[in-house]
């Protein structure tokens, strides 16, 4: 199994966030507080840019990009979201979403079959919005409140495939799962779906093999509270497309490296997510110590329920694999790496520490930074070439593979083993792991 690049694009500033739509047709992007829609008629064309929407209800930067179907939301630092409907004439017209949010909106994820639309905020507030036809809008119910004067900013959100329950992780290091009963049926597959079948229909969020159960208690029950790593900031979480295994990536302090938690065994005999699954799968969590990056993954994606791949502070995308016997591994290496003040080493090498001294954590940021200004006139080629230059933040050495030239975003699946991430450099890549089925 390999990762390799596809192809590339870039665009004239920095990619705040990005999504796809389960049919693979539709492209959204942001940049500050502008939405580009873009679409293809087939996954062997180029996407076309069909609108560009957002400066009109979005005054600050959008942070988040979700699709359901063909219905697009958006959240902003301004703490508003939007939903983002075609009309028949093939305008893009904005619904309004009623947040009650007071702090700056960080995440935005649909739930199966686009039944709800979750928002988490800077001081920790999580909402589910659900349509409200008679008034025309969508209407919010909060789920955890938030507090001023919290350090628990939530990161991430993700539901679980069958909407029953919404997982949260925050900058306190905190995982969380509530009850969120779908009010919708969802689809059901036959007996034999392939895992390949079932990772599509994940990624399309239309719903999971079994039916949502109904005894996870009222909305809003705290299912399952913990902290994966002690000390550390918990930045992305993901559910596999079966709803029995669950990730957590975690960015730890004090030279330890970033870590990614996998607690599978989350499905009981009747294939429901029960508070006592995820209590019992909790105590057998596996954990993973990072090779390679020195910063955490900030964005995690489930190609199939046995391939996981991660993003974030490291400008090229890692993949994890779940072996015959059950314990994952992190798969592809991701290649020659840099230590703190730039110096290159070989792949394979032992994992730097990380910086003990404030002043080595800050030469860190500086050099990403360096990256992220100096991309100009640099370019990827679509068949996988390496840079074309290099900024001051880097030195001269042995050639790397394919990247982005800082900090990763977002990522967004495609069918059979393809996804595509946006990066603070301005570059949209398409990716495909191999051996993916």
């Amino acid at each position: 199994m390999s990762l390799r690049l596809v192809s590339s694009a870039r665009l004239d500033a920095s990619i705040s966030a990005h999504a796809v739509s389960g049919d693979g047709k539709l492209l959204a992007v942001a940049r500050e507080n502008e939405i580009s829609i873009l679409d293809r008629a087939s996954p062997s064309q180029n996407w076309t840019p069909v609108a560009r929407v957002g400066p009109c209800q979005h005054s600050q930067r959008v942070s988040g990009l979700a699709w359901s179907g063909s219905q697009l939301a958006s959240c902003s630092h301004d703490s508003g979201a939007v939903v983002w409907t075609r009309t028949p004439q093939g305008a893009w017209s904005p619904n309004l979403v009623v947040t009650r949010l007071a702090r700056a909106a960080l995440c935005v994820r649909w739930a199966p079959g686009g039944a709800a639309l979750a928002l988490g905020a800077v001081d920790g507030a999580v909402v589910v919005c659900h349509r409200d036809e008679e008034r025309s809008l969508w209407a919010p119910r909060m789920l955890q409140r938030g507090d001023p004067q919290s350090a628990a900013a939530v990161q991430d959100l993700a539901w679980h495939p069958a909407g029953s329950c919404l997982a949260s992780v925050a900058a306190d290091g905190s995982l969380r799962i509530h009850a969120t009963p779908c009010r919708v049926a969802l689809p059901e597959m036959e007996t034999g779906t392939s895992a390949a079948t079932r990772a599509q229909h994940h990624l399309a969020g239309a719903g999971a093999p079994t039916p949502p159960s109904t005894t996870l208690g009222a909305f809003g029950t705290l299912l399952y509270t913990a902290t994966p790593s002690p000390g550390a900031w918990a930045m992305s979480v993901a559910w596999d497309p079966s709803g029995s295994c669950m990730a957590v990536a975690s960015s730890c302090g004090g030279g330890a490296p970033p870590r990614l938690t996998l607690i599978a065994g989350l499905l009981t005999g009747g294939g429901a997510c029960t508070a006592e699954a995820l209590r019992e799968a909790g105590t057998r969590a596996q954990t993973l110590d990072l090779r390679g990056p020195c910063l955490g993954l900030t964005s995690l994606l489930f190609l199939t329920e046995d391939v996981l791949v991660g993003a974030g502070f490291h400008g090229r995308p890692l993949v994890f694999r779940r072996g015959a016997d059950g314990p994952w591994a992190q798969d592809c290496d991701p290649g020659p790496q840099e230590d703190a003040g730039g110096a290159q080493q070989p792949a394979g090498s032992p994992t730097p520490a990380r910086p003990a001294t404030l002043a080595q954590r800050i030469r860190m940021f500086e050099v990403d930074e360096n990256r992220s200004l100096n991309v100009q006139g640099r370019r990827v080629g679509a068949g996988g070439g390496k840079a074309a230059g290099v900024g001051p933040g880097r030195p001269s050495g042995p050639a790397r593979g394919p990247e982005h030239a800082s900090h990763i975003g977002s990522l967004a699946g495609l069918a059979q083993g393809a996804f595509t991430s946006a990066g603070a450099d301005g570059q949209l890549l398409l990716w495909q792991v191999t051996g993916v089925r």
